[in-house]
């Protein structure tokens, strides 16, 4: 199973393949290994366990997402959000010493 949704070069009004973008493919298919997110080797029994469907999701291994807590997240959110109150505060000192604003 290749799944080659990804390789492909974008035109203004649809996507196209390229010769190089066949050939990318072409060599995954050659290489006969599994790739993470694009290759895997599946066999006429993993196919049967599968109800014998040949979407290619259900057989391609897709890389591990790091898992990051809400506590962090949030505290994250709320240093930028100080980052950008002193930064707009720091920019309506200049705006004012520069005559550009009044209060």
């Amino acid at each position: 199973m290749i799944d080659a949704s990804n390789i492909y070069t974008p035109q203004r009004a649809q996507n196209i393949m390229t010769d190089d973008d066949i050939n990318k493919v072409f060599k995954l298919y050659t290489d006969y290994k599994d790739v993470i997110e694009k290759v895997k080797i599946v066999t006429i029994p993993e196919i049967r366990e599968k109800g014998y469907t040949l979407a290619v999701n259900n057989y391609i291994e897709k890389k591990k997402q790091e898992i990051v807590p809400p506590s962090e997240i949030r505290r994250q959110y709320f240093e930028a959000f100080e980052e950008m109150l002193e930064a707009e505060e720091t920019m309506k000192k200049l705006l004012l010493e520069g005559g550009y604003v009044n209060e």
